[in-house]
Order: C-alpha cells, then structure tokens, then sequence
C-alpha cells in the first residue's frame, strides 16, 4: 500500500513540476501590448533627447552653424517649443552664456502615458549626467512631456517640470 501511494504521490509531483516548468516558460513568450507600446515610447523619447541634447553641446564648437541647428531641431521638436528652442540657442551661441555640456540622458520612469492619435501625454523622470565647471554631477528633474506625430516622426512639442 505504502508503495503505492508512494508511487501516486511521485506521478503527481512530475505532473505537477512539468506543468510549472512550462507555466514559467510560456510566461516569456508573451510581452503584454501596453508594455510594448511603453517600451517603444521610452525609446522614442530618449532618442528625441539624447539628439537635442547634442545639438545643445555642439553649441560649444566655433564652427557650429547656427541654421543647421535650427534645421535639425525642426526633426526633433514643434511648435510651441520650437520658437523657444530656436531663441534659446541662438541666443546661447551668440553671447555664450555660462552653460555646461550634457553628458548623459537617461529615462528612469515612465508613467501616466496618454495617448490619443497623433499626440501623447507622459509623465517622465529623467537623469541629466552634466559635466559642471569643478565636477560631473547627476540631476534628477520630473516633467509632463507632449509630443505629437509630425510627418510620420515623434517630436517635443512642449514639456513642463513637475
């Protein structure tokens, strides 16, 4: 009898220990549409980012045309913060400012993600690496950013620092 029930109780347990190996592998497979979509904001933004934030330390080079930034902000930003963006770096690259260089954008969280269309509204905490006058330090700085579909290509419309 006890063999029996031995041998029931290890059948069960095979079952039972197959199953979960397959539960756990099965569970990869699958990345949920909202995460997906998530992810491929995250790095749409972080792209917009990193690139505007070359334009900003191309600022630093003699040789720099400021019309070819412009044009390149045009790809990466709209309206309203265009204007201001265009303002601001000519204004920078003429009276050169005390500003530092941007070393590092990184996006740290994503939340509140709307999205309607060809416009969306996210809540976003960014890590800023900048290079400082005595050191390199880290900022962390929360915004609400917009961004809206131009000509098939995400771009900063406007964001505001929480």
């Amino acid at each position: 009898m006890k063999r029996i029930l031995l041998f029931f109780l290890l059948l069960i347990a095979i079952v039972v220990n197959k199953s979960m190996i397959f539960a756990i592998e099965d569970q990869g497979k699958f990345i949920d549409k909202n995460e997906k979509e998530t992810l491929q904001v995250k790095k749409d933004i972080s792209d917009l980012l990193n690139k505007r934030a070359n334009l900003w330390n191309s600022l630093f080079t003699e040789e720099t045309n400021i019309k070819e930034i412009n044009e390149e902000l045009k790809e990466l930003v709209a309206e309203p913060l265009l204007t201001y963006d265009i303002e601001a770096f000519e204004e920078i690259k003429n009276k050169h400012t005390g500003m530092e260089k941007i070393l590092n954008v990184d996006i740290l969280k994503l939340r509140h993600i709307k999205s309607s269309g060809d416009r969306i509204v996210v809540h976003i905490e960014v890590e800023w690496l900048m290079e400082g006058f005595e050191k390199n330090y880290k900022e962390r700085v929360d915004y609400i950013m917009d961004l809206i579909k131009d000509s098939n290509k995400w771009k900063i419309s406007d964001y505001k620092v929480e």
